[in-house]
């Protein structure tokens, strides 16, 4: 019964929402472009005499994720909104955000029966939206592949030292660790961002979908402002980690809490949906 239910999820929620995986791919392009625009014009400077920097698929990905550093204002630099990278993980928290309500609301009276439990229906929805987030991922390293490949850069993910100079940052320590952060590019940004998705559909059973995406922006907004460990939208920005900055984020500590939060979320989401009143017909969205 629960492989039943697990494929309906991913026929469903998955399979028929490609027009999703599309805009992703889109919004995943335009940030490839940035990166060029931003490498060219770096690479025409007088910058580039001094800080060479080869370009390898690394590269790449740790500028796509590379959030900003800690929020300050001084003289010699003006504040840049991280706009392409809000707008990655907004659309992650979106995409996954009213699927198991809709779902539900079709189901109404049904759901026991075809289901086969509540139980199984949450924990379905559950691998059914770390699927989805991790789909999300998929598509970006796909799109950033294709666009290295395209372009004859290196499929590496060898980081060059002197990316600290490129991405302009402050007490960089890149040089003093392996020029390698797989698991800082390619795997805390998106545990990360799971676990902001799961919690999200477990305040779903307490809130209105629509005001745990905006708890979700609300996350990731102060995480821009204020570097702690506390928000965990912090270990998702690759130049906040301790590998490339001096009193940075911590991998195992942002693994960890993704973790903790991944385990919170499903186990509160389990036991409120046990009491959840599946009948009501207010409006969700």
């Amino acid at each position: 019964m629960f492989l039943k239910l697990f494929w309906y999820d991913i026929r469903v929620g998955i399979l028929q929402q490609y027009r999703k995986w599309l805009i992703a791919a889109a919004v995943f392009t335009a940030a490839c472009l940035e990166y060029l625009m931003e490498f060219q014009g770096y690479s025409s400077g007088l910058a580039m005499e001094t800080y060479p920097v080869e370009e390898t698929l690394g590269n790449c990905l740790l500028f796509l994720f590379r959030g900003m550093q800690e929020y300050s204002i001084t003289l010699d630099k003006q504040f840049t909104f991280p706009a392409i990278w809000m707008l990655m993980y907004l659309l992650a928290a979106y995409f996954t955000l009213y699927y198991p309500y809709h779902d539900l609301e079709e189901s109404g009276q049904n759901l026991l029966l075809r289901s086969g439990g509540r139980r199984l229906w949450w924990i379905s929805k559950c691998v059914w939206n770390l699927l989805s987030v991790g789909l999300f991922f998929g598509i970006s390293w796909i799109v950033t592949g294709l666009f290295c490949l395209f372009r004859g850069v290196p499929l590496t993910m060898e980081l060059s030292e002197n990316m600290a100079a490129f991405l302009e940052m402050r007490y960089s320590q890149l040089w003093l660790h392996p020029k390698e952060m797989t698991v800082e590019i390619l795997l805390l940004p998106m545990l990360v961002m799971m676990a902001c998705c799961l919690l999200q559909m477990t305040l779903s059973l307490f809130l209105r979908p629509i005001f745990s995406f905006m708890v979700t922006g609300t996350i990731l907004l102060a995480s821009v402002y204020y570097q702690t460990p506390a928000l965990i939208g912090n270990y998702a920005m690759t130049i906040r980690n301790s590998k490339l900055l001096v009193g940075g984020m911590d991998t195992t500590v942002g693994i960890l809490f993704s973790l903790g939060i991944l385990a919170g979320a499903f186990l509160v989401g389990l036991v409120k949906f046990k009491r959840y009143d599946i009948l009501r017909k207010e409006n969700v969205a």
